[in-house]
């Protein structure tokens, strides 16, 4: 939706503050400032605090706004797309009408859920969308709402083994609370859709003045180190079969839904094998009328028998989550 750039909206318990003349300037150069002079700077002062009054209210003039700018001759407040750090991310307001789906913002008290919202803006992450690379400075946290996230371990330059999948139970960007700023994996969006995101200094600045966060954030690291064990282990002893059976679950987990879209090199990846195996394991799967597979488009069909089907490292992983976090707060 076109925004006014020239017009600032703060919203913090109710208290409104806009700035009129840019939004009259702003309208002026859009032709429609005929319709702002009509009235007097008091009259739709008044009237806007009113309107605002209601969160709907306040969306309903955001989008009578944003289709009147789509109308005007001045292309010069419409987004620019080299404002956008990465192409595939589209930026959406950070207000706290929006509601908190991560679970670890959801976690937090409400006075700390607050202040760490006001520091973020919600963002859309597209699939194959890379996050950091080895080696490069991690610019951002990600607190993924109904995304997710994996972290992938280059293997002599051509291949990758994923080691970690981060949904709306997680963040991504955990060195940072650790005190170092450089990635050691390969952070790419496996799954589509929002999340919320802050800049490393505000991050680091909510860790020093909110100890809550530094404790879910503590319980969580937990949980993210028994996950990379558990995979390591899981490499080593496991059939393709069961392991592929276990990456889906938790891919069913974070997406929330039974369907989803992951190709046969995807998998090949996240699995270190080759996609014959993949193909192979795959096919056992769908004979036994557990999911169904076409074309990169997975439905699963049995939960309870894929979870049969699977390692025990997939229950072993819901129990470390249900244990460490607070009940319920397992990614399923």
């Amino acid at each position: 939706m076109p925004r006014l750039h020239h017009a600032v909206y703060t919203m913090k318990e109710r208290q409104i503050s806009i700035n009129l003349q840019q939004i009259t300037s702003a309208a002026a150069q859009v032709n429609i400032g005929t319709v702002f002079t009509k009235v007097s700077i008091v009259g739709i002062h008044e009237k806007l605090r009113a309107m605002f009054a209601s969160v709907q209210k306040w969306l309903a003039l955001q989008s009578i706004i944003g289709k009147a700018l789509c109308c005007g001759s001045n292309n010069s407040l419409r987004p620019d797309a080299s404002t956008i750090p990465n192409a595939k991310e589209n930026r959406v307001p950070s207000t706290e009408h929006v509601p908190v789906e991560n679970r670890l913002i959801a976690a937090l008290p409400r006075k700390d859920r607050q202040h760490l919202l006001s520091g973020c803006e919600q963002v859309e992450l597209a699939f194959g969308n890379i996050l950091c690379e080895p080696g490069d400075a991690i610019r951002h946290v990600y607190f993924p709402a109904d995304c997710f996230i994996a972290l992938m371990n280059p293997i002599n330059g051509h291949s990758s083994l994923e080691v970690a999948l981060i949904g709306s139970e997680g963040m991504y960007g955990i060195p940072l609370m650790l005190g170092v700023n450089v990635s050691p994996l390969h952070a790419v969006v496996q799954g589509s859709g929002t999340a919320w995101r802050m800049d490393d200094e505000r991050f680091h600045s909510e860790l020093e003045r909110s100890v809550a966060l530094q404790q879910e954030l503590n319980r969580y690291l937990y949980v993210l180190l028994s996950q990379l064990a558990q995979t390591a282990a899981c490499t080593r002893f496991h059939v393709v079969e069961e392991r592929l059976a276990r990456w889906l679950l938790m891919i069913r987990d974070r997406a929330h839904s039974e369907e989803f879209h992951i190709t046969h090199e995807l998998l090949a990846q996240v699995l270190g094998v080759r996609r014959v195996g993949v193909t192979k394991a795959a096919g056992s799967l769908q004979k036994k009328k557990l999911i169904s597979y076409t074309r990169g488009d997975v439905k699963i069909h049995d939960i309870e028998g894929l979870e049969a089907a699977s390692c025990r490292c997939y229950r072993a992983d819901m129990e470390t989550y249900d244990r460490i976090l607070h009940p319920g707060a397992s990614p399923a």
